[in-house]
């Protein structure tokens, strides 16, 4: 005589939420977690105004790496990270994102605010830069 299996449920554990794929997986475990993921560089806890022009194509940088800010230069190779690749549809100054934390890539949403500050004020998600350059050592 077996117990009955307890049936699927949804529950949250810390703030994601988990479905279990079958009644096998442990509860409060996922059955397949991600890996860890690098975080991108915050070149800057602020929006970066640049002039676009109508119909071009930009290729906006999502490691945080280009010494060409907020456009790639090919420094995420060795990474997990590609350009967003962004067609402007009317010429005119558009923000981009500087701190990579946007809801809406390229463009900023104000996430910046949001971010932990250095001793001068400025926005920084500790540990970032670190942890994508040894991601980027690795590959």
């Amino acid at each position: 005589d077996r117990p009955m299996p307890a049936p699927l449920s949804v529950r949250w554990v810390g703030a994601a939420l988990l479905r279990p794929r079958h009644r096998g997986v442990p509860r409060g475990y996922a059955s397949s977690a991600p890996p860890v993921v690098p975080q991108a560089v915050c070149v800057q806890g602020k929006p970066i105004p640049v002039e676009v022009e109508a119909d071009r194509d930009y290729f906006y940088c999502t490691c945080g790496l280009s010494q060409r800010q907020p456009f790639c230069d090919g420094s995420h190779k060795g990474t997990t990270f590609r350009p967003l690749k962004w067609t402007a549809p009317a010429t005119g100054i558009k923000r981009f994102c500087g701190c990579r934390q946007t809801g809406r890539p390229p463009f900023c949403d104000g996430s910046h605010q949001w971010l932990p500050k250095d001793a001068a004020g400025r926005a920084f998600p500790a540990g970032h830069v670190a942890d994508l350059r040894a991601s980027k050592s690795e590959g």
